[in-house]
């Protein structure tokens, strides 16, 4: 949003360069580096719920992901240990512990780093792709993030160079997070159709819900990029003309609105984790 506002973030109408750098150029490339940790986690998350199946074999009762959540929440409740239900969950289902008494910490810590897997092939599951396709997007988000920089701006003055390192970069990442979001919808609904709404919506239902639709949203921005015309820039139809109006609505409105679209799916896993809803 400070992207649109020509006194602070957008050089090319007169901010200063450090406001632009401050409120627009850096968060991108920072925001895009925590981004790829919370795909990365998602993906190790996918790895350790030992999902070795297709989604189309999915059942009314819910996925592997969701019946193995279910069985570590009982076995915390049966055990009163939180590293035993962590175990449970993260361990194949062929050495998964049984009810035992649970271990020193020290113990279950180790059991629990020993049991964590940091990379993992599993071809076979649909939503392995859909996190791996997830995190190959926002390492193309990275790229465009960094060749936005201000050290980078000789780099990318050309529109070769825009469109190879900032508008090319973007489009990928956005249309792998739009399908790494449907995937995570059909996982939450169990239903190939992403425009059946569940019966009783749950919580993890607004978590995929919103990041598919911020997803959308990037895709949509990210396309934006291309209606630039040479070599008028955002200046062609006049200075606030039909190109500058994309610019300003279409890209940078658009990116605003996803990102808060994300921003909601985040804060809504919040719960949506603690009551497995």
């Amino acid at each position: 949003f400070c992207w649109m506002a020509p006194s602070l973030g957008d050089v090319a109408r007169g901010a200063p360069d450090w406001t632009a750098a401050l409120l627009v150029q850096y968060p991108f490339f920072v925001g895009s580096l925590l981004f790829t940790v919370g795909c990365y986690l998602a993906l190790v998350e996918v790895v350790n719920a030992n999902l070795q199946v297709e989604l189309d074999a999915l059942s009314d009762e819910g996925s592997i992901h969701r019946r193995r959540s279910r069985e570590a929440l009982e076995a915390r409740s049966r055990s009163g240990s939180f590293g035993a239900a962590l175990s449970a969950r993260l361990l194949p289902a062929a050495v998964a512990p049984a009810a035992a008494p649970a271990p020193a910490a020290a113990s279950r810590r180790g059991e629990f780093s020993a049991a964590l897997r940091w990379w993992g092939w599993q071809p076979s599951s649909l939503l392995y792709w859909g996190a791996l396709g997830q995190l190959v997007g926002a390492f193309a988000f990275n790229v465009a993030c960094a060749a936005g920089l201000p050290a980078n701006a000789v780099g990318v003055s050309t529109h070769a160079g825009e469109v190879a390192f900032l508008y090319l970069p973007s489009l990928l990442g956005s249309a792998l997070f739009v399908f790494a979001s449907y995937v995570y919808v059909v996982e939450e609904t169990h239903d190939y159709n992403c425009f059946v709404v569940p019966a009783a919506p749950t919580l993890g239902y607004a978590v995929v819900s919103l990041n598919l639709l911020g997803s959308l949203l990037f895709l949509v921005a990210s396309a934006g990029y291309f209606c630039q015309v040479e070599p008028y820039g955002l200046y062609a139809g006049g200075q606030f003309g039909w190109e500058w109006q994309i610019s300003e609505w279409g890209v940078r409105f658009t990116y605003g609105v996803g990102s808060l679209c994300f921003v909601g799916g985040a804060l809504v896993s919040f719960p949506e984790l603690l009551s497995d809803t």
